[in-house]
């Protein structure tokens, strides 16, 4: 499962998140960083940031079975290769679990 916290800013680092104890211990990874300063947020951290000014979420999946359900066009391609472009952009969370 994951959260999603209204209003909190993406932190450029460990120090600056306030998911990290002391900005040495990630409580969601439960792993510790450096004691360095780091510049930028390291490789594993698991933050995703959605944009400042979203549209509803989706579920990408339902919207594929709709669209591959319609007939061919060039309407349909368009609006398949306009899903696929939003899903590559990240503009919408990945599924979890099972379903």
């Amino acid at each position: 499962m994951s959260v999603l916290i209204k209003d909190m800013q993406m932190p450029k680092n460990c120090s600056e998140c306030p998911l990290a104890l002391s900005g040495k211990y990630c409580r969601i990874n439960r792993t510790y960083t450096t004691y360095r300063v780091l510049q930028a947020r390291p490789g594993h951290c698991p933050l995703v940031e959605l944009p400042e000014k979203h549209g509803r979420l989706f579920d990408s999946d339902e919207v594929k079975k709709v669209l591959d359900d319609l007939p061919d066009s060039e309407d349909k391609w368009s609006a398949i290769a306009l899903l696929e472009w939003a899903i590559e952009k990240r503009w919408c969370i990945e599924a979890e679990g099972d379903g």
